[in-house]
């Protein structure tokens, strides 16, 4: 790990599907629980931002999604950003049939105990950053193939309401580090994003290029998805 960080290593996106070796076979063909957790461990002592990303394999997984997000939380001075994806029909997933938006809003809910309607409401209204670091024309993108929630906000807000489930993944939260200047190291500013790909032969690119797909920002500005700048129809290398 310090050699990666010797060489330039900044953050990790590292995948973590439950905490069921059994799952890691199905998935991957080995079981690799215990090395996901060695390299875990190993990021946050050296104190490298991660951001964790977990997909879901229908009928199999489902049940780990809350404890993956509870170790999130957790370890959210280090854990900046928590991505859900859905096996796709390609390479070993052809056979399964993906996740779409509305099936991960309705696993939300049942974790946090909400409707689905208040997850969808939060994330135009409330954030999860637009009106903050994003021009106009990205604030508040209401697109078919993802959905953002600033999560630490959504919790305090729920919380407030008096959802106790809410309450009780807040308090699971550190307080320590909310003061760094780096906010993808701050306990306190916590993405939960999802994304759902339709099959490529459906994929009508015109209207994709005219759709907000997202911006992911830096410390010190605003950078588009590749994915946003690919579909766009620049002329660009890559």
């Amino acid at each position: 790990m310090q050699s990666l960080i010797d060489a330039g290593l900044t953050d990790v996106h590292l995948p973590l599907y439950g905490f069921d070796d059994n799952i890691y076979e199905l998935m991957t063909g080995n079981r690799l629980l215990e090395n996901r957790m060695l390299v875990l461990n190993n990021l946050i002592e050296a104190n490298v931002p991660i951001c964790l990303s977990f997909t879901f394999l229908r009928g199999q997984n489902e049940a780990e999604f809350p404890k993956v997000l509870e170790y999130a939380l957790k370890n959210a001075g280090h854990i900046h950003q928590f991505r859900m994806r859905s096996v796709a029909q390609s390479g070993n997933g052809n056979d399964e049939k993906p996740f779409c938006i509305g099936e991960y809003l309705d696993v939300f809910a049942q974790v946090f105990q909400v409707d689905p309607q208040e997850l969808i409401d939060f994330s135009l209204n409330e954030g999860p950053y637009y009106k903050y670091t994003f021009p106009e024309s990205y604030k508040a993108p209401r697109t078919p193939i993802h959905f953002e929630l600033q999560l630490i906000n959504f919790l305090r807000h729920q919380a407030a309401k008096g959802n106790k489930r809410c309450q009780e993944l807040l308090d699971l939260v550190p307080k320590e580090g909310n003061d760094n200047p780096n906010f993808r190291r701050r306990p306190d500013v916590f993405f939960m994003n999802c994304w759902c790909w339709g099959a490529l032969e459906s994929v009508d690119l015109m209207n994709f290029r005219n759709m907000v797909i997202g911006m992911y920002t830096y410390n010190k500005g605003e950078m588009p998805f590749l994915e946003a700048t690919l579909l766009s129809g620049l002329n660009v290398d890559v």
